[in-house]
């Protein structure tokens, strides 16, 4: 038996579980949360992995899943147990994979059907190809564009360089750009506390989910109306043609091609060609590259079969975000991580059965769909879409992740010397007329692309009311989540960072107390009942 997406409108989520094999769905997860529902061991998956959200189709709850038709996975349930299955055969890498077709297939995915377009532009390679796009087959007068300024109580905006490029590119095609302030500099406590619910309520646990409702709140005060309007955004690119690495390191050089080699090496390391020489050799103590690029100790993989490294390494991708063959630890007591584990492998794995690394490229990308795709900074574009707005991520079309699972490495995944997002920019160099190129030189996006020392998270808890709210939240611990599920150094650790007045408070310790403050608000809103 399949469970259905087909009633779900507009990229939005209905919630079911399982009765006697019977489904029940509610698009309300609050009808299916009653006084036996207990908190998933997947939880740890917010923390653990990029996104802040837990795997498709899991929820917080123990047998509560969510349903979402942007995900070609089928839901299948047998014996009162779901699995995941997608309907096709991986593809192998294709050594004749064919640029032009990719022109064509991106090209298609670009097309307005409406009158009007609104497109949230970054300034990067991929939103600004959607605008290039759209000016060419539109009139400019009809294209808006919307950029988040992120103002974190600092003198400039913290993405000062992204909204001089934005104001470049727009000018460059006579596009008005509309800057959309941010709101945490201006908010006391209670109104951000308000302000971080309209994520957490919708299961994202990140407060840069949050901005995609800024973006979408200016789209409906500018005047666009739902059936004449179609709203771009360029995310999914990263994933899937480098697989999220974005600006890895190198960022405080100017020159572009620095800027980028830190995710040639990163994809690199994910190569079937370097996984390969993993199986054939466990010394690598004087590879360049493994000495002095590599984030964490190598998995030793020595004589391993290729389909059960596969298997292997993508499961990693959803317990510790390794994306690479890397130890990581987590920061969660053992009992929990295994049981998140084995709700992993018996659920999302039970139908995978990889054979050769030719296959590697197409069960990466298969598996994105359901963790990074499904996650804070993808996900909550659609989810905080106010009404019936159609909504286009061009780089999400299923014809080009299809194509793009067959792109062999040397097309900008590799150390060869093609670039990264190689067949994007070719694509603007060939198939747009005007596409400005000598705006992606400079500094990417980001204060810290200049000063390394200042991080979003470390300036939003300095500078904002966020710190007394998550110095309260801590504190009350008003499930028990933190003591209960976190290893007791780690406990200890974030508990006198947080309450610290020198401002020692790390990066991530920081960003996973936000996460769990906005658990707790879910989990408030949901009627859970502490158990």
């Amino acid at each position: 038996m399949k469970v259905s997406t087909s009633e779900i409108s507009n990229d939005q989520e209905i919630f079911f579980r399982l009765e006697k094999n019977e489904i029940i769905k509610s698009s309300d997860i609050r009808e299916l949360v009653n006084k036996d529902t207990r908190l998933s061991s997947i939880i740890t998956q917010i923390f653990d992995v990029y996104g802040s959200r837990v795997p498709y189709p899991f929820t917080i709850f123990d047998g509560i899943f969510r349903l979402d038709n942007r995900n070609p996975y089928e839901i299948l349930c047998e014996d009162n147990q779901i699995s995941l299955s997608y309907p096709e055969p991986l593809n192998n890498i294709d050594d004749d994979w064919d640029l032009n077709q990719y022109f064509d297939i991106l090209s298609n995915a670009f097309r307005c059907e409406t009158k009007y377009a609104a497109v949230f532009l970054s300034s990067g390679w991929d939103s600004s190809s959607i605008l290039a796009s759209l000016v060419e087959q539109m009139p400019s007068e009809n294209i808006k564009t919307f950029t988040l300024s992120m103002d974190y109580g600092e003198d400039t905006p913290f993405n000062v360089y992204e909204l001089n490029k934005v104001q470049n590119i727009c000018k460059h095609y006579g596009i008005e750009n509309i800057t959309v302030p941010g709101k945490y500099n201006v908010l006391n406590e209670d109104e951000l506390d308000e302000y971080l619910k309209k994520s957490s309520l919708k299961m994202l646990f990140s407060y840069v989910a949050v901005n995609h409702k800024n973006l979408w709140e200016s789209v409906i005060e500018y005047g666009f109306l739902e059936k004449d309007t179609t709203i771009y955004a360029g995310e999914y690119s990263d994933g899937a043609h480098n697989f999220g690495f974005a600006q890895n390191f190198g960022a405080i050089y100017p020159e572009k091609g620095f800027r980028q080699y830190g995710d040639k090496i990163r994809n690199y390391f994910l190569s079937p060609s370097f996984l390969k020489r993993l199986i054939r050799d466990n010394n690598f103590e004087n590879d360049f590259l493994v000495k002095n690029f590599a984030p964490a100790e190598l998995i030793n993989y020595k004589d391993w079969e290729e389909g059960e490294l596969m298997l292997d390494l993508i499961k990693k991708v959803y317990i510790d975000d390794a994306r690479g063959p890397f130890l990581f630890q987590s920061i969660f007591k053992e009992e929990y991580k295994s049981r998140a584990s084995e709700l992993i492998n018996k659920t999302i794995f039970k139908n995978d059965k990889p054979e050769s690394l030719d296959q590697w490229y197409s069960l990466i990308l298969r598996h994105y769909n359901n963790f990074h795709w499904s996650g804070s900074t993808v996900k909550g574009i659609s989810l905080h879409n106010p009404g019936n707005f159609q909504v286009k991520m061009p780089f999400g079309d299923r014809k080009l992740l299809n194509l793009l699972e067959k792109m062999p490495t040397k097309f900008g995944r590799g150390l060869e010397l093609l670039p990264t997002k190689y067949p994007l920019k070719k694509y603007c160099e060939i198939k747009l007329k005007n596409y400005p190129f000598e705006v992606q030189e400079g500094h990417h996006a980001y204060v810290y692309d200049v000063n390394q020392s200042l991080t979003t998270d470390t300036v939003l808890f300095r500078n904002t009311a966020l710190k007394n709210i998550l110095r309260d939240s801590w504190k009350d611990d008003k499930y028990l989540l933190r003591e209960n599920f976190l290893k007791n150094e780690i406990f200890n650790k974030y508990t006198d960072e947080i309450y610290s007045e020198e401002n020692i408070a790390e990066v991530r310790t920081i960003n996973h107390a936000i996460s769990f403050h906005m658990l707790d608000q879910f989990l408030e809103y949901s009627g859970y009942k502490k158990k």
